[in-house]
Parts: C-alpha cells; structure tokens; sequence
C-alpha cells in the first residue's frame, strides 16, 4: 500500500528507506504528495520548515529572491505599499518613511523638505 507524504515533506526514494517522507526546508513548500519541495517565489516566505504553503510578506516588507525564510524591511525613505512586494520604493519628493518597514511615506510639513539622510 503506498501513502502520499503529508503536505510540507516530499517522497525520497533510497536502496535503505524505500520511499520516505522528507521535510521541506524553511524557504521551501510542498502540497500533500509532493515529489520535491518548490522555492517560495520572491515576495514570499516559508518561515518553518515542513511549510504546506508560502506566505505573502506583508507590506513593509520584501524579498528579492528565491528560498526565503523571512522579508526583509523596507529601509527608512523607502517603502512597500503591498503585500508580497520584490523591492522597497523609494519615498517621492515633499514625503518621508522615517524608520523602518513602513507600508507608506508621510507627507513633509507645510515648507520643509524630507531630511536628506535617515
């Protein structure tokens, strides 16, 4: 009788363990049955292993690349507006973002400027 592997682990076969179950590592995903574990694409993030699923990083925050275990921060005079973002924007003229991960830009007070370095 053969058993598909839960949701989060991927079939090996071996000549010592005819066909085990292997857990996916953080970063990586895989649906019930799996034969191999997927990359979780940029924008998202598989923070445990055995991860059924990756998950959007929320805005302010961002990956770039493939096999992520976290997002990272968006930088102060930059931001990420959405959720599952690749990149941080940078703050147009007359607004700011003055700490980190920051999902928006504040406008500047009436006659003054954003500060020129965070």
């Amino acid at each position: 009788q053969c058993a598909l592997c839960e949701a989060g682990k991927f079939v090996i076969e071996s000549l010592r363990q005819p066909r085990a179950c292997q857990e996916c590592v953080a970063g990586r995903f895989s649906p019930e049955g799996a034969t191999e574990c997927v990359s979780c694409s940029p924008g998202r993030f598989s923070a445990a292993s055995q991860s059924a699923t990756c998950d959007l990083c929320p805005p302010g925050k961002y990956t770039e690349l493939l096999d992520q275990s976290e997002c990272v921060q968006c930088e102060p005079g930059t931001f990420a507006k959405n959720a599952s973002s690749i990149a941080c924007v940078a703050c147009e003229a007359g607004r700011f973002a003055s700490s980190r991960g920051m999902s928006s830009c504040t406008a500047c007070p009436n006659k003054t400027g954003a500060p020129k370095e965070y």
